[in-house]
């Protein structure tokens, strides 16, 4: 049976995740924006329009992986892939 301090140390550890999650989705949508900003400033400036962009997603995948690697507490760099790899997906899903 579990303890109940133990219980209400893991919910305050959830709420805390929940949080995050909240920032996360609140900068997720920031940064969609400024993407779909980026593309209508290339339309409108008569650039051609770039949906996908394989050098800038290589270099963001490095810049962020060099930082990860710098942390006290780094994720995998693959995992880390993976999670860039599905927001520039659904940001060009998104045009």
């Amino acid at each position: 049976m579990a303890v109940p301090k133990s219980e209400a140390a893991i919910e305050k550890l959830r709420s805390e995740i929940d949080a995050i999650d909240d920032e996360l989705l609140e900068l997720m949508r920031r940064r969609f924006n400024l993407s779909r900003r980026i593309m209508t400033d290339q339309h409108r400036f008569g650039m051609d329009v770039e949906v996908f962009s394989r050098n800038r997603e290589e270099q963001t995948l490095d810049r962020l992986k060099k930082l990860n690697e710098e942390s006290d507490c780094p994720m995998r760099g693959s995992h880390l892939g993976n999670i860039w790899k599905a927001i520039f997906s659904c940001t060009r899903v998104g045009w």
